[in-house]
């Protein structure tokens, strides 16, 4: 009788094409995240972790699945490894692979709005003018002066 593992690499086996780069790519559709669900003996598994656990030993439940390739939806074993949450955001900084500053979905400004705030905090408009202007909060305005070392003045 074949094992747990046996059975699951088969199923792998099956799903996936590998490209030029020897990436393991699931036919099943990625989630909006980028990553590959599968329903595997009546549970749903992101297929990285599903492969890590089949070719490369159990995964500690605590740990994140890493891809060296940075594909992922990714399930080449050699590609993946285990590592902390911690591990796994500095290898994505590190990788150029985290969103930071204007890329973050949360920025309101661009940085061609944020020049030009810039600029007329420079010549001593109001905050809240700016504000208004650029429909964003007076601390906004604030916290872009002060990252630019541009102190408060006294009003």
């Amino acid at each position: 009788m074949a094992s747990i593992n046996e059975v699951a690499k088969s199923y792998i086996e099956k799903k996936i094409k590998v490209d030029e780069n020897g990436c393991w790519i699931p036919s099943n559709k990625p989630r909006p995240n980028g990553y590959v669900r599968a329903s595997f003996l009546g549970s749903s598994w992101y297929m990285h972790r599903l492969s890590f656990n089949a070719f490369n030993g159990e995964l500690d439940s605590s740990k994140d699945v890493c891809h060296r390739c940075d594909v992922r939806n990714c399930c080449n074993p050699e590609h993946l490894f285990q590592g902390t949450r911690k591990v796994n955001m500095q290898d994505a900084a590190k990788k150029g692979r985290q969103a930071r500053g204007f890329k973050l979905p949360q920025t309101v400004m661009t940085k061609k709005d944020k020049e030009c705030a810039l600029y007329l905090i420079k010549k001593g408009c109001q905050y809240k003018d700016i504000a208004v202007l650029f429909k964003v909060t007076n601390t906004t305005i604030g916290r872009l002066a002060l990252s630019n070392g541009i102190k408060r003045r006294s009003a």
